[in-house]
């Protein structure tokens, strides 16, 4: 092993034969913790990438990483081997699975061999959660969608089992939710894709945190595909469940993240989708809403554009409505149909039929009165709030405070 290291440092930079030099020390020494660390700046650090190509850290994963694969951490020599595979072109999608199927047999092997399992000592699962996690990308490519499926239950079942609760790794967790999104979006599952985003979301920060990596431009080069913002941005706008996301509106890291496209037209879209999403839809008469929406639809060669507008459309008004409400005074939750009309620029006749749907879809609960034209809003779908929708509840409860109040002292008073 440290033979091998030792020929390829007599044709590269002194700071490579450096860094070739400290792994053989380390390797000797037996510091796996320390060697761990190194071989992540090899693998991830973009110093190391114009000198040390994929194919030569392919090299040094099979003849350095391999032989000593039973001391080092396991889930770190799979994210070196998932990094090359990603950075990997020659390869075909069926050679891509059946390597990580390979290093996953040698590392269920190491479990096999193992001579006391009662020990306390849990099987590499982690590993094996995040390499079947990472064949569903490749299987989706091929339209292996019942395999997919098969793999991600059976990781389910891993991740729900109470005897690993307390093993299973926020990594893990991270390559499951990664896959249901591929998958979500592979059969076009919006609403599931909005609420496993969020998951995602939550546990791509948390490694953040946790400092997983020394090197966090490999959690985004690995596990941030491409177009991922336009495609967020696409599902909610597509949900047919989702009418308020302030969850990811407000999230901190969605906004200051720099995500990367594939292509010009993807910037565009995200730029579009993100203008609709974040400003337009939530605009009472927004005209820029629906030209962005049809700017949208062609870009993403929708087939059926003219059922989506319509529904797009509708979408808009309910957003607007669930605004309305929310933001009305606490006194005031009789509304007349005349006022939602002209509050949200929605024609007069079809306010009826617009809150229905919002009943429908249980966004809102509340009695509709036809003769007088007015709805009384008894319920309204729970929200993440944003602050000024904070300042608007606070100042609804004061006033509700004050005329309930006023009310009881009267009736104590006559």
């Amino acid at each position: 092993m440290s033979s091998y290291l030792y020929e390829l440092s007599k044709s590269c930079s002194s700071k490579t034969e450096s860094l070739y030099r400290d792994l053989t020390i380390l390797n000797d020494q037996k510091l796996w913790f320390q060697l761990t660390q190194k071989l992540e700046v090899l693998f991830f650090d973009n110093e190391f990438k114009t000198e040390i190509t994929n194919k030569q850290k392919q090299l040094i994963f099979e003849n350095f990483v391999e032989p000593i694969i039973m001391s080092l951490d396991d889930t770190k020599v799979t994210e070196f081997f998932i990094y090359i595979l990603n950075n990997e072109t020659e390869k075909s999608l069926e050679e891509k699975i059946e390597l990580l199927n390979g290093l996953k047999n040698k590392l269920l092997e190491l479990d096999d061999k193992k001579v006391n399992q009662n020990d306390g000592y849990i099987k590499r699962l982690n590993s094996k959660i995040i390499i079947d996690c990472e064949m569903i990308q490749y299987k989706l490519q091929l339209n292996r969608l019942n395999e997919s499926v098969d793999i991600l239950k059976d990781a389910l079942n891993t991740l729900e089992n109470p005897l690993f609760e307390n093993f299973v790794s926020i990594r893990a967790k991270l390559a499951y939710y990664k896959s249901i999104l591929k998958l979500n979006k592979f059969n076009k599952e919006y609403n599931d894709y909005y609420y496993n985003s969020l998951l995602f979301i939550s546990c791509y920060q948390k490694l953040l945190e946790d400092k997983y990596f020394n090197n966090d431009l490999y959690l985004k080069e690995t596990i941030l595909w491409a177009n991922f913002k336009p495609e967020l941005y696409y599902a909610i706008l597509l949900a047919d469940k989702i009418y308020h996301f302030n969850e990811i509106l407000d999230n901190q890291w969605v906004n200051t993240e720099s995500f990367n496209n594939d292509s010009a037209q993807s910037d565009k879209l995200e730029a579009l989708l993100e203008g609709v999403v974040s400003k337009h839809i939530l605009e009472i008469n927004s005209t820029e809403y629906t030209e962005s929406i049809n700017e949208i639809l062609s870009l993403t060669n929708e087939t059926s554009k003219e059922q989506l507008l319509k529904f797009l459309i509708q979408k808009k008004a309910l957003v607007n409505l669930l605004g309305l409400i929310f933001n009305e005074n606490a006194s005031k939750k009789t509304l007349p149909f005349s006022e939602i009309s002209k509050k949200i620029q929605v024609q007069e006749n079809e306010i009826e039929l617009l809150l229905m749907k919002a009943m429908s879809l249980n966004l809102l609960q509340g009695k509709i009165n036809q003769v007088d034209q007015l709805i009384k809003i008894t319920w309204i779908q729970p929200r993440v709030m944003t602050g000024k929708e904070v300042m608007v509840l606070r100042d609804n409860l004061v006033q509700w405070k004050e005329n309930h109040l006023k009310t009881t002292t009267e009736k104590l008073l006559t």
